[in-house]
């Protein structure tokens, strides 16, 4: 089976916003600067970002172009004639046999589908396995999360305190449901829980969906660490577009902890303005600047005390 490679060759550079044409235009990001290309008539096609991390101040090209055919086109969007010529490579993996699996840890791997990106899996492939092979945390605490968990070094945050990272970037309730098990096998003291971003924006999920598998994956945890102290915190805002069912998550996720006797940290009311994640804390709108960990940490600090 054939799949397409995409090559694309930019005529010029668009002016950024705020900024001007970059000489450097005709540069072939495919790093092939003699790759052929054949334009056929032009075609006007929308470019989409994957999400607000590379606003065109800052990206330029960091963009995708969503082709509704396969061949050779010439694409031209608000003055800037992209071209992009097709060749084919294989897409079998001749080393799959031999790459790390999550199996080898205990680990089922999720469904293709249930990630909101292609690159997520291999990222949810890389975290599980490293935490297969790490020893039992005995005590102190774990974060578990996506990538707004994963993204912080919670341990210099909170250096007195034992702790360990289980936050893995793009993963979703659903990935969370597969893995729980190793969180169980750390045997943590304290549970900091925080999921359900990603399947707001993938889309897959309600927000009863939602809420019902993160309320499965804290009865996995407390029926595999009895006695264990778990906090569910809520869901930071995010871009406005997403704010209601952000909010509806939350109403319904604070509603099923409580129902199980446990803390709910309601972070929302901390990190939102107007509707959407505070721009002072933001560089994207998703993710947390430095100062919006520190809000985070002190936050949670009273819940943590000592291990």
């Amino acid at each position: 089976m054939l799949t397409r490679k995409l090559i694309l060759r930019p005529e010029f550079n668009p002016p950024l916003e705020g900024g001007s044409k970059n000489s450097s235009a005709a540069k072939n990001f495919s790093g092939r600067d003699n790759a052929p290309t054949i334009p056929l008539p032009e075609a006007v096609f929308t470019l989409t970002r994957e999400s607000a991390f590379d606003p065109p101040s800052r990206g330029g090209w960091n963009w995708l172009i969503r082709l509704a055919f396969v061949g050779a086109v010439s694409v031209s969007v608000s003055g800037c004639s992209v071209y992009a010529s097709l060749s084919p490579t294989p897409s079998i993996d001749a080393f799959a046999a031999e790459r790390p699996t999550t199996a080898s840890v205990g680990v089922v791997m999720p469904d293709p589908a249930d990630f909101p990106h292609s690159w997520d899996a291999a990222t949810y492939v890389l975290r599980v396995t490293q935490f297969g092979v790490m020893p039992p945390l005995n005590g102190g605490v774990a974060f578990v999360g996506d990538s707004l968990t994963d993204w912080m070094r919670w341990n210099e945050l909170f250096p007195d305190l034992k702790s360990r990272n289980f936050g893995i970037a793009g993963d979703t309730t659903v990935g969370l449901q597969h893995r729980v098990s190793q969180v169980i096998a750390a045997k943590p003291a304290k549970i900091i829980l925080q999921i359900g971003t990603n399947d707001i924006e993938f889309g897959k999920l309600t927000p009863d969906g939602i809420v019902a598998n993160i309320d499965d994956c804290v009865a996995q945890l407390q029926t595999g660490l009895p006695g264990v102290k778990i906090y569910v915190e809520s869901l930071l805002p995010r871009q406005p577009q997403y704010d209601d069912k952000v909010r509806a998550v939350n109403a319904l996720l604070k509603a099923a902890v409580e129902k199980r006797g446990l803390p709910y940290i309601d972070l929302y009311p901390h990190f939102v303005a107007s509707g959407r994640l505070d721009p002072r804390l933001t560089p994207d709108d998703l993710h947390l600047s430095g100062e919006g960990y520190l809000r985070w940490r002190d936050i949670i600090r009273p819940y943590l005390g000592n291990n």
